[in-house]
């Protein structure tokens, strides 16, 4: 629930939530061809998928974002380095390191407008480079495209929802409870290090009004092991 704090000439309204249930983009910063960073690219095309987006075009989008992340100069198949962006009619470079936010994706070869549309709701930006962990009992039925993504190409977003529609009222207690729930159980997954029963990064939201002016601000939060820091913030409204 938003938490509202009124003052003079004005007030915020103040909204805490799960920041884990996404694809984080900078995980496909991974070398091509090996195994962990086909895997990652693999639920990457999974979760466009879901979304709409053909195989070819979310193959292709992985490794521009891929080399749009990467630190090197080397273009990958279907990817771009500074060659592709340098002449452009308006032309700029290649990031070469970790996005700081989504909003960074429209830069990218190849995303247009809708395919932005389309894949924004589901990804972020986190630092570190590896998948995001998904707290499973701060899923909503929305979020069915993102499970199933990362459960492995047996899931689909239905399954996913079903799954998520019937949690215990009181959440799952552990990973392997989560893990032990009809169809996951028959999926025989190795190990549960994609998912946690409680979320490491959180996202507040803050509108302030004063007399006529409206302030929106995003922070990012990381609560890992009880340490919160805050580790983005942006002002205005999301792009």
């Amino acid at each position: 629930e938003p938490v509202e704090l009124p003052f003079e000439e004005g007030g915020a309204r103040v909204l805490l939530g799960d920041g884990t249930a996404c694809f984080n983009v900078n995980a496909l910063n991974t070398t091509y061809g090996e195994g962990a960073g086909d895997q990652t690219v693999a639920e990457f095309i999974r979760l466009a998928g879901h979304l709409g987006v053909s195989e070819f075009d979310a193959a292709a989008l992985a490794q521009a974002i891929g080399d749009w992340v990467d630190e090197d100069t080397s273009r990958r198949p279907q990817g771009g380095e500074d060659e592709h962006y340098t002449v452009l009619p308006s032309p700029y470079r290649t990031g070469n390191q970790a996005m700081a936010s989504v909003s960074e994706l429209r830069a990218v070869k190849g995303v247009t407008r809708e395919l932005y549309g389309a894949l924004k709701p589901h990804l972020c930006a986190r630092e570190g480079g590896a998948p995001s962990v998904i707290n499973v009992n701060m899923l909503s039925e929305r979020h069915a495209p993102v499970l199933a993504a990362a459960l492995g190409p047996a899931v689909t977003p239905q399954m996913a929802a079903d799954v998520i529609s019937a949690r215990p009222p009181g959440g799952w207690t552990s990973v392997d409870a989560f893990l032990a729930t009809p169809p996951i159980s028959d999926l025989e997954l190795e190990n549960g290090s994609r998912f946690a029963v409680s979320s490491r990064f959180l996202i507040a939201r803050a509108e302030i009004v004063y007399d006529t002016a409206l302030l929106e601000m995003t922070s990012v939060i990381d609560a890992n092991e009880g340490a919160a820091r805050v580790i983005s913030r942006r002002l205005g409204a999301e792009e």
